[in-house]
Parts: structure tokens; C-alpha cells; sequence
């Protein structure tokens, strides 16, 4: 294992522990080649809320039935909690965590979820990576709303500023 900022016990399902080779696999490639490289840009640290999930698991936490956390590609993720002065300066550098992702450039799906109506602050990302194609969607979750929008050009700008430059790998 070539991880330098997770451990495997982070990613597996929430309920059952488990973690299936084949899903394994796509969780070496989320974190090799999305979560450790941003953990080390943000340099700070960064929690798993949610890795891989059995069937089971995502049904009750109301995930889509395709949700690539069923097969390991997926994670939602957040700065942790400790060290923030409120929630506005936590749900910043959730922001700043999602920056660093898009200027990558290598990810398959990005969801800034629990957004405000007036805002782009997320609560937590949902990160993906797909090793065959990553299409570079970037999506946003209003809070009590349905459905996952795909953000506009404006707010693509505001998100990642004027001078919007991939970060170098």
C-alpha cells in the first residue's frame, strides 16, 4: 500500500466492515491518485465520512441506487472538524479541499453537498475517481432541495477564482 495520509479502516463500509477486493481496487486508485496528493496540498487533515458502502448501508443512508460508493470509487469527505473558529470557517476549507480537487484536474465526480440556497460552502464533497475515465463533473446539493445541478459557468468562476490554474502533480 503506497498511502501516506489514509488508512484502509477509513474506507470501509460503515456498517458491516466490509470491503471487497474488487472495490478495494478502486479505492487504491481514489486515494493514490485523488485523496493523498489534495491531503498534502491542503496540509491539513482531512476525514472520511464515507467510503465504500455495502448495499445494505446505502439504502439506508438514502444513496442512489448507481452510487460509485457501491463499487469503492467513491468518498465523501470533509476538513476535520478541530481547529475551525465556527462553521462558516470549517465549511471554507471544505471549500478550499474542493479547489484543490478541480485544479487537479483528476477526478471522475465532484458534489459540493449541503450547500446554501446563496452559497457554495459544503458541509462535505463527494469525491470520485473512475481509472478508465474521469469526466470532471462538478455538482452541487442545495440543502432541502432535490436533485444535483451542475454548477454554472458564474459559479465555477467564483469557486475557483480569476486565475484558475491546474495545481501541478
Amino acid at each position: 500500500m503506497k498511502w501516506k495520509w489514509f488508512c484502509l479502516n477509513e474506507f470501509k463500509c460503515r456498517c458491516c466492515k466490509a470491503l471487497p477486493a474488487d472495490a478495494w481496487m478502486y479505492v487504491e486508485h481514489l486515494v493514490i491518485n485523488v485523496l493523498d496528493p489534495v491531503r498534502g496540498w491542503f496540509g491539513k487533515p482531512i476525514k472520511v465520512n464515507s467510503g465504500f458502502r455495502c448495499e445494505d448501508h446505502n439504502k439506508k443512508v438514502g444513496g442512489a441506487k448507481n452510487s460509485q460508493h457501491l463499487t469503492g470509487q467513491a468518498a465523501d469527505i470533509c476538513a476535520e472538524h478541530s481547529g475551525y473558529a465556527n462553521m462558516t470557517a470549517w465549511k471554507e476549507a471544505n471549500m478550499e479541499i474542493a479547489r484543490l480537487i478541480i485544479k487537479s484536474g483528476k477526478f471522475d465526480q465532484l458534489i459540493l453537498e449541503n450547500v446554501g440556497e446563496n452559497d457554495l460552502l459544503p458541509t462535505w464533497i463527494h469525491v470520485s475517481y473512475n481509472p478508465r475515465y474521469c469526466r470532471g463533473q462538478v455538482l452541487k446539493k442545495v440543502a432541502g432541495r432535490a436533485g444535483y445541478p451542475a454548477l454554472t459557468t458564474q459559479e465555477i468562476e467564483k469557486l475557483l477564482g480569476p486565475n484558475f490554474h491546474k495545481v501541478e502533480s
